[in-house]
């Protein structure tokens, strides 16, 4: 499995990204309910990025995901980000030693 992860900086309001939040999804809508949006508006426009095999962010913390983070942040406007803050869970997890992965560099 492959996770991609991208930063959020705060900035200008992200289009695509309001289509979702104005949907005003509910865990009840998640089936059956489209959004069209434009996929590539969430990965920043460069090529370099961070990539280490890892796990889930939330238990049971599978491992032997493979992470690929982009080095730089997508935008969102302060209210689209508190707004994500208000209907996400926090799903982080304390940093993890290395344990003997690597972590490589991809320009």
């Amino acid at each position: 499995m492959i996770t991609i992860g991208v930063l959020v900086d705060s900035g200008r309001l992200n289009k695509e990204f309001q289509k979702i939040l104005n949907a005003n999804l509910t865990d009840e809508d998640l089936e059956g309910k489209v959004v069209k949006i434009n996929l590539q508006s969430f990965i920043p426009y460069t090529s370099k990025k961070f990539s280490y095999t890892g796990s889930f962010t939330t238990p049971p913390c599978t491992e032997g995901i493979k992470w690929i983070i982009f080095n730089k942040p997508i935008q969102f406007s302060e209210e689209q980000i508190h707004s994500y803050q208000n209907y996400f869970e926090p799903n982080s997890r304390p940093v993890q030693p290395l344990n003997g992965r690597d972590l490589f560099e991809s320009w």
